[in-house]
């Protein structure tokens, strides 16, 4: 009897040092839950609504028309701007965009190498624009930009079909040896077309429009940037 006693109390004495072995780690475990708990609202809370992100986040480019990764709720359409001043036309919003030029002197850019500072802003379905660049805060991004040597230039579309006395409109580019778009001075660039076969309008810039005859037939336009030229097709129809 005083055996079994003896081995009562034994247990007991164990099952209290096992307590208090384990009371500081189960401590530590709800601590931790309580502390992730509190956490979470504040790290929702301080992901950005609004952003611009350029080339991925890097702080160099060498193309004056990087890629935009440009995130906002209940965008229809969004526009660019060099300085927040003078902006782009609106185009339909997407996630991803690459046809912005950092660096061609246009929409409040400023032409050649430097940094360059990429301002974005949206239209809601209602006609609402925001920023508004007054008040509020403004959505923009910064990047080095390293303008690279002019190789060659290249009118975009190179081809077009275009029914007879319609239109269709050609942009030239200008590229580096590896391929990078380099800006171009508008004022520079020459197009031409074969005489008395449509008209274009303008003669220079970045864009101009050919306004197709009435005869139907393959007709060519060029595009001249100093001792660079380039051609485009244009497929005439009935």
């Amino acid at each position: 009897m005083i055996n079994f006693k003896k081995k009562i109390l034994l247990i007991k004495k164990k099952t209290i040092f096992i307590s208090f072995l384990f009371l500081p780690i189960i401590l530590i475990i709800v601590s931790c839950t309580e502390n992730t708990h509190h956490s979470l609202p504040e790290i929702v809370d301080s992901l950005p609504k609004r952003h611009i992100v350029i080339e991925n986040g890097s702080s160099i480019t060498k193309s004056c028309t990087p890629l935009l990764e440009v995130f906002v709720e209940n965008a229809v359409y969004m526009a660019f701007s060099g300085n927040g001043i003078s902006w782009s036309s609106w185009i339909p919003y997407s996630l991803f965009y690459n046809d912005f030029n950092i660096a061609d002197g246009t929409c409040g850019t400023t032409m050649g190498s430097g940094i360059k500072t990429i301002y974005v802003r949206f239209m809601d379905k209602f006609g609402g624009i925001y920023p508004d660049y007054t008040a509020d805060e403004a959505i923009f991004s910064i990047i080095k930009y390293e303008m690279q040597e002019l190789f060659s230039i290249k009118i975009e579309p190179v081809e077009a079909t275009v029914k007879a006395g319609e239109h269709v409109t050609f942009k030239v580019r200008g590229f580096d040896l590896y391929l990078n778009e380099v800006p171009l001075s508008e004022n520079k660039i020459i197009w031409s077309k074969t005489c008395l076969v449509g008209s274009l309008n303008p003669v220079t810039g970045l864009e101009t429009t050919y306004i197709a005859p009435d005869i139907p037939g393959l007709r060519n336009i060029s595009a001249n940037y100093g001792k660079l030229s380039t051609g485009a097709k244009v497929y005439v129809i009935r």
